[in-house]
């Protein structure tokens, strides 16, 4: 969870909704450049 990871990391935990939020978006960019038709599907 979002708890357990800014407890881990020593963070708050906006800090870590921010940065997984900025990676999926940049996940999603890669897959709709580098992946063709195909894209990347994320598991939620």
């Amino acid at each position: 969870s979002y708890d357990e990871a800014a407890t881990t990391l020593g963070c708050p935990i906006g800090t870590v909704r921010s940065r997984v939020a900025r990676a999926r978006r940049d996940l999603l960019s890669f897959g709709a450049d580098d992946l063709g038709d195909e894209g990347l599907r994320l598991a939620r």
